[in-house]
């Protein structure tokens, strides 16, 4: 029941992964990089480039040092054969053989209006003597259109060249970008550039290659050994002091919860940003953590199984856990797959979201795939149904759908055009509750044999949904207008006949992002962190069903968190 959070926190994780020495970039001030001559990992720090947190295999997020993701750093990139262009950069993600010489390099470009963006697609291609057949109709059909919901279906039309020049490939794309609507009301794209040296692969077909994958951690060229790995940390750290004035010395560390479901324990369990770690939580706030074996890269959704564990995704692979602890791994038959949202079945199995595939995994990890009936959607929520099937929200299609257990689909078009439905849970009332993320913000309910009825919210931006102990709907969601700054975080319950109730969430908590019910009769959240001077962030919230907050702030090792209370709205 996981609702669509990628547009609300699209930098925090990378969709290219590798398995082999990885690392990611940031920078600040022109810079140029020029391969003429080498692609060593030394080209890249001379051009006063710095990898964060080069810890071999690990997934980290990337950004430009000390800013905020919306900013960029202006680049001159020179190849092999002298060709030169001028581009701006967000960040890059890079990949390195034995001896630091790159492998590849994916760079994420500046977030740019759509027209803008065609005409750096334009010069690029003009300099590299690539074809740009298409680019004109593809932002003539993207530049006019204004409403998120109507841009929601386009957000998979992508494009996209490539090119070979010297011993190094060349791909450029154009990548749809829907948060813009929403965020900044207006239809913005990202130029994203690969760079792929071809001199590791064997002159013979089907020959070992000629250089080795990195398989330990990357080291600093030679001259460069005293840079720091660590840029700045761009948000502050929870104040444990303030908020929790009985627990002694503040957090080392500033881990970040995710999505949050409860255990057949009785505990809350959490993933986190950025780390490979779990966390569980007592409802007396108790806190333990749990290093992921064998992983570099955070976890992305986590379920309840019904064998009693919980079970989670991460890059190209699901993971149980027992509730004491013990890790068992199951890979994925595509090892790029990014399996997200999941959510436990009606037949006892784990189901999942794959880009363009719904699919489900058994407690002994045998997976099962099925290809949704179009293309071109964006599965966005997946829950179990009363009526034995799973059901999922298509932001792109502007459908509620469901699944039998044995493939078979059925969809039932939203009737608010352009709704943007996310999320999905199943109701006390046995129907399915949705959020809209269109520009109406509503919460709708869909029953089982496809009636829609639809409730309206405040100047809302809606997250995620769950069924709640009292047999109303909670949700989460920003209290902002569509493209206008965030004012704070609010948490929201409607009744099964519609009648909808907010609640601020205090400041001291941080916004608020995945909610589900608690073994106690409470809501419990995960929030992420403000970056307004002195806000915090980073934490579990209980609130009770009359509105009432308590905070917890993870600690940096096992403790207990003594709560404030907040008063209710």
């Amino acid at each position: 029941m996981t609702a669509g959070l990628a547009p609300v926190r699209r930098h925090l994780i990378s969709v290219a992964m590798v398995l082999f020495g990885w690392g990611t970039l940031y920078a600040g001030g022109r810079s140029v990089l020029d391969f003429r001559s080498s692609h060593n990992l030394k080209v890249v720090f001379d051009a006063g480039l710095r990898p964060w947190r080069v810890k071999g295999l690990e997934n980290d997020t990337c950004r430009i040092a000390g800013r905020t993701p919306a900013d960029v750093a202006p680049l001159e990139i020179v190849l092999p054969g002298g060709e030169r262009f001028d581009y701006a950069i967000q960040s890059a993600d890079f990949s390195v053989w034995e001896g630091n010489d790159v492998e590849r390099i994916d760079f994420i470009g500046a977030e740019l209006d759509v027209t803008e963006a065609a005409g750096v697609a334009k010069r690029i291609c003009t300099v590299m003597g690539l074809s740009r057949a298409g680019l004109d109709e593809w932002a003539a059909r993207l530049g006019p259109k204004k409403d998120a919901g109507e841009y929601a279906e386009q957000v998979h039309d992508r494009w996209s060249c490539r090119g070979g020049r010297r011993g190094v490939r060349f791909w450029l794309g154009l990548q749809p970008l829907p948060h813009f609507v929403e965020t900044l009301d207006r239809v913005g794209a990202q130029v994203n550039i690969t760079l792929d040296w071809e001199d590791w692969r064997s002159p013979d077909p089907g020959g070992a290659p000629v250089k080795k994958h990195l398989t330990e951690p990357i080291k600093p060229p030679p001259g460069y050994e005293a840079v720091s790995m660590d840029p700045p940390t761009p948000r502050p750290p929870p104040r444990t002091a303030s908020t929790n004035p009985q627990v002694a010395g503040p957090a080392d560390h500033t881990l970040e919860p995710r999505n949050i479901r409860v255990g057949h324990d009785g505990n809350l369990w959490f993933t986190l940003w950025h780390v490979a770690k779990l966390g569980s939580m007592t409802t007396a706030g108790h806190f333990r953590e749990y290093a992921i074996p064998d992983a570099r890269e955070a976890a992305l959704d986590i379920a309840s199984g019904a064998d009693g564990n919980i079970w989670f995704s991460a890059p190209g692979r699901f993971e149980k856990v027992t509730p004491d602890g013990s890790f068992t791994q199951y890979g994925l038959p595509k090892r790029d797959a990014l399996p997200e949202p999941i959510t436990a079945g009606p037949d006892g199995n784990i189901w999942f979201i794959d880009g363009g595939r719904i699919g489900k995994v058994t407690r002994d990890g045998v997976v099962s795939e099925y290809d949704f009936p179009a293309r071109g959607g964006k599965v966005d929520g997946i829950a179990a149904g009363p009526d034995g099937c799973v059901w999922f929200t298509d932001i792109a299609a502007n459908k509620v759908g469901k699944v039998t257990v044995d493939g078979r689909f059925t969809e039932y078009v939203v009737p608010t055009p352009n709704s943007g439905p996310v999320g999905i849970t199943a109701g006390s009332d046995g129907n399915l509750w949705f959020l809209e993320r269109g520009p109406q913000q509503k919460v709708g309910k869909v029953t089982p044999e496809g009636r829609f009825t639809e409730y309206a919210t405040t100047d809302t931006m809606l997250l995620e949904i769950t069924a709640g102990p009292d047999g109303n709907l909670w949700f989460t969601g920003f209290q902002a207008r569509l493209g206008e700054p965030i004012r704070g975080g609010l948490v929201g319950k409607v009744t099964t006949d519609g009648r909808v109730t907010e609640y601020s969430v205090p400041p001291t908590a941080g916004l608020p992002f995945s909610i589900t019910a608690g073994p106690d009769r409470a809501l419990w959240f995960t929030t992420q962190f403000r970056m307004e001077p002195g806000a915090s962030g980073g934490k579990i919230v209980r609130l009770t069903v009359d509105g009432v907050f308590i905070e917890y702030a993870l600690p940096a090792a096992d403790g207990t968190k003594t709560p404030d209370e907040s008063g209710q709205r």
